[in-house]
């Protein structure tokens, strides 16, 4: 009877401790303004709710509001330095449209999480605003000091050449309250774009300019920065050095004429760009209204072999055909300074290299283009700044355009999670360092990931 006594206890105290709410882990926020908050709303992250607020009280100083919220255990990891915290409430305007779900049901909490080895933490300054989408993409931050605001809002767009290539942070005043400052952030892949002989412009609005000789003249930038404002820039010389984070730009109500001549003078690379020949795999297919002929478009590295053969070393899928091209229809076509050269059948021609995603052709008949030989290849460092290379087809000559790949974004396995080409423009592309312009791998884009095969000796074979 004892132990029958003993088992029905232990079976009591399971049960209790099952039915009881689940404990979390109790944090604080501070906001400016409650936004009519009230205990029991959620703390929602992605949609999904993390945690419940117990109490919204007055601070001690009655100057915020002190937020009591007890997080979730299963997320009581965003509990950590960075995580930032704001009040979803309803925002109208001309450029964003937000929180309307709660203009007749409940506030909520929402958050961004700090980065993942970040410490515990336990107090939080909330927001007053969202922040930014992309606030936490990788990127350099930077202050621009001006006379005033000229508009500029946090979210405002930071352009160059009429690109968006940042955001900005935050707008206040200067320490001094002289100035105002406008903290921006440029993304990583545009950051060698930004030196400190970079000069910055207020794009809010529009500009008018009125001359017998040309008549009435407005310009813009976009029917965004009318309504929020933003910021553009120029780098107008080749001299100036990599900014640090902090730099402080100067703001200019508009920008000088010379700038833009000066600007057309700069690359934004001083490697030499090269190694890219643009491939076209066409072949012809039956359809509905007979026979069409259909193209993917690639690219692919000329090289010279340690004999002296010339080879072309490209991703293993441009000998691979539809089951329903038409048998003798297949080509490979090759766009050089000679116009366009043809190679039947290309997967019988095609041998595998020793990486499975590559593929080597042996091409002597190939004129009209720049070869490499095995000076112009080295293994990669790590995961360094690179440039992918596609070789762009004009009226009347060849031209190379690149797509900067900050280091950072390179993961170990040499997947580039962040990468937005299309296939059809950087599949095969070659991938040059940043420092020295040597090949140091292939880019494959597929619909899967996109990744680079680091270089290796062996690629090239014998």
């Amino acid at each position: 009877m004892w132990w029958l006594t003993a088992a029905c206890l232990l079976l009591a105290i399971g049960l209790v401790w099952q039915s009881m709410p689940e404990s979390g882990l109790p944090i604080t926020v501070r906001f400016p303004e409650g936004h009519g908050l009230q205990p029991e709303d959620q703390v929602l992250y992605r949609g999904i709710e993390v945690g419940t607020v117990d109490a919204v009280e007055l601070g001690d100083n009655l100057s915020n509001v002190d937020v009591s919220i007890t997080l979730r255990s299963s997320a009581s990891n965003l509990a950590r330095e960075g995580t930032r915290f704001w009040i979803v409430r309803p925002q109208l305007s001309l450029t964003r449209i937000a929180g309307l779900e709660t203009a007749v049901g409940h506030k909520y909490v929402s958050l961004a999480p700090g980065p993942s080895d970040s410490q515990r933490q336990y107090q939080f300054d909330g927001l007053i605003e969202p922040p930014p989408e992309d606030a936490s993409s990788p990127g350099i931050e930077f202050v621009i000091r001006g006379d005033k605001r000229y508009s500029v809002a946090p979210g405002s767009s930071v352009s160059f050449r009429g690109v968006n290539v940042g955001r900005i942070l935050s707008v206040n005043l200067s320490q001094d309250s002289r100035f105002v400052d406008i903290r921006a952030k440029i993304f990583e892949r545009h950051r060698q774009n930004l030196t400190t002989s970079s000069r910055f412009w207020s794009t809010s609005g529009i500009n008018f300019d009125f001359s017998l000789s040309e008549g009435l003249k407005f310009d813009t930038e976009s029917l965004a920065s009318i309504a929020q404002g933003g910021v553009s820039f120029l780098t107008i010389n080749s001299n100036g050095e990599p900014i640090q984070p902090g730099h402080i730009f100067r703001l200019n109500a508009k920008p000088e004429d010379d700038w833009f001549v000066a600007a057309n003078a700069v690359s934004s690379t001083t490697v030499d760009l090269g190694g890219a020949i643009k491939i076209q795999k066409q072949w012809k297919q039956k359809g509905l209204l007979g026979k069409r002929t259909r193209f993917e478009n690639l690219n692919a590295i000329p090289f010279r072999s340690a004999a002296g053969a010339k080879k072309i070393l490209l991703p293993s899928d441009a000998a691979l055909f539809t089951e329903k091209a038409i048998d003798g229809t297949q080509f490979l076509l090759a766009a050089t300074s000679n116009g366009n050269q043809s190679m039947e059948n290309p997967s019988d021609q095609i041998e595998p290299a020793s990486v499975a995603e590559l593929g080597v052709i042996s091409w002597p008949s190939l004129e009209g283009i720049a070869w490499l030989d095995a000076s112009d290849f080295r293994e990669p460092e790590a995961q360094e700044s690179v440039l992918a290379v596609r070789a762009n087809v004009g009226d009347s000559d060849i031209t190379f355009l690149h797509y900067p790949i900050e280091g950072s974004y390179i993961r170990s396995d040499w997947t580039l999670p962040h990468f937005d080409g299309d296939s059809e423009l950087w599949h095969g592309s070659p991938v040059l360092s940043a420092d020295d312009g040597k090949v140091v791998g292939i880019l494959l884009v597929n619909r899967q990931d996109s990744r680079i095969i680091p270089f290796e000796a062996s690629l090239l074979g014998k």
